[in-house]
């Protein structure tokens, strides 16, 4: 009779030990759900086409962008010169809208008909019917000492994202964010496949409500 037990003992012990706990459950599913987002990566990764060379921001900036905005940038000190601009406050020339002007006349993928104005410029115009400027700009009605202030505060601000510790957390924070896309994916990826399966639905909800009666 003690034997019956023990071996009574012992198959309680073993049918425990081969049912998967929660815990286990929850694992299993988070590997799967992993496994199933790497195939929906590998299988995007597969589909772009292949570049020859990856070159660095460096590399393109000195190749691409310098050539063109260094002359641009010193014929903007030169016209800003000519207007008297770092003098007089309430000038009429804009730096910014010179060099705008400058770089679209001077994009080397626009067919060159004519030099147009800053004013005329298509996706100028566009933006000034979407988000129209006011009468005066901020540089008519800061002080010396206000513009200087928030020139220190965005300056400031750089140097603060810029230390290590910052740019940890930021990296933190973008790491839950692509956590939360990923897993937003895959909930509409199952959601599509219930669409297209009821019964995967059912069974999943039947999974659901046995690991809670286990539990």
């Amino acid at each position: 009779m003690c034997c019956n037990m023990d071996s009574g003992i012992k198959n309680d012990e073993e049918s425990k030990a081969k049912t998967p706990s929660l815990w286990e459950d929850i694992l299993r599913e988070s590997e799967e759900e992993r496994t199933l987002f790497e195939e929906m990566q590998r299988e995007r990764v597969e589909l772009l086409p292949e570049r020859p060379h990856q070159e660095g921001c460096a590399e393109y900036l000195k190749r691409e962008i310098f050539p063109i905005l260094l002359p641009a940038m010193e014929g903007m000190l030169i016209e800003a010169n000519r207007w008297n601009a770092l003098r007089i406050q309430k000038c009429r020339f804009s730096g910014l809208d010179y060099l705008a002007e400058v770089l679209w006349n001077k994009n080397p993928r626009r067919s060159r008909v004519k030099w147009l104005d800053v004013f005329e410029i298509p996706t100028f115009k566009l933006q000034l019917r979407l988000n129209p400027r006011p009468i005066f700009p901020k540089s008519w009605l800061w002080t010396k000492e206000r513009a200087a202030v928030e020139l220190q505060r965005w300056v400031r601000g750089w140097l603060v994202r810029k230390q290590e510790d910052v740019q940890e957390m930021r990296q933190f924070w973008m790491a839950i964010a692509e956590d939360s896309e990923r897993f937003a994916e895959i909930e509409r990826h199952k959601k599509e496949e219930d669409k297209s399966d009821p019964c995967r639905h059912y069974k999943r909800l039947l999974d659901v409500q046995k690991r809670t009666t286990l539990t």
